[in-house]
């Protein structure tokens, strides 16, 4: 069963406010915000989408669904 879109924004808003929360400086938050570009922001859903994908255990259904689904979310995210 494919991601529900309430499903999608919640896997893309958590990667986003991942990133956020592992920044600990104010100087270091404005830059980032300063420099994020749509190509930046896609790349790093890329990277984050990848290792969820990679850290599933395919051994259930499950698992194979999931990491099906995650897959398609990064194929689709080229799409926004």
């Amino acid at each position: 069963m494919e991601f529900s879109e309430r499903e999608k924004a919640e896997k893309l808003k958590g990667i986003i406010i991942r990133r956020i929360q592992n920044i600990s400086s104010l100087s270091v938050l404005k830059t980032m915000l300063k420099s994020l570009t749509w190509t930046k922001i896609k790349n790093f859903i890329d990277q984050d989408l990848d290792a969820d994908a990679e850290r599933l255990d395919i051994n259930t259904q499950d698992s194979v669904d999931e990491k099906a689904n995650i897959l398609a979310l990064k194929a689709e995210k080229d799409t926004f």
